[in-house]
């Protein structure tokens, strides 16, 4: 029902900046679809949303993300987390999008 085949590929760019400064995983179990986004830091504060790693998603959609300040539902969220991490993969590598997606994507720019 989308065009998975390549909106998977429109947040390489944006996770090529940071896999090397900051953990990325990408959840990998198949069947189901994780789109919810997670950012953790230290024992303080957790971010959750739906904004993607593009431009897009801050400047075009109605995307949205929390920001909770607090050690006990920083503690449930990273166990949580740490679910979601055995169903995922860190990315390690710079991410590759084929000729024709890169293509694509740079045709239809911020329509993806």
């Amino acid at each position: 029902d989308t065009a998975d085949i390549v909106l998977g590929d429109v947040n390489k760019k944006a996770i090529n900046k940071i896999y090397q400064k900051i953990k990325v995983y990408e959840y990998t179990t198949v069947g189901k679809i994780l789109h919810s986004k997670l950012v953790i830091v230290d024992n303080d504060f957790v971010m959750m949303g739906s904004v993607n790693l593009n431009l897009r998603s801050f400047f075009h959609d109605v995307e949205n993300a929390t920001l909770v300040y607090g050690p006990g539902f920083n503690k449930k969220i990273t166990q949580l987390y740490e679910v979601y991490k055995k169903e995922s993969r860190l990315l390690t590598d710079k991410q590759k999008t084929t000729w024709w997606k890169s293509i694509l994507i740079r045709l239809l720019g911020t329509a993806l």
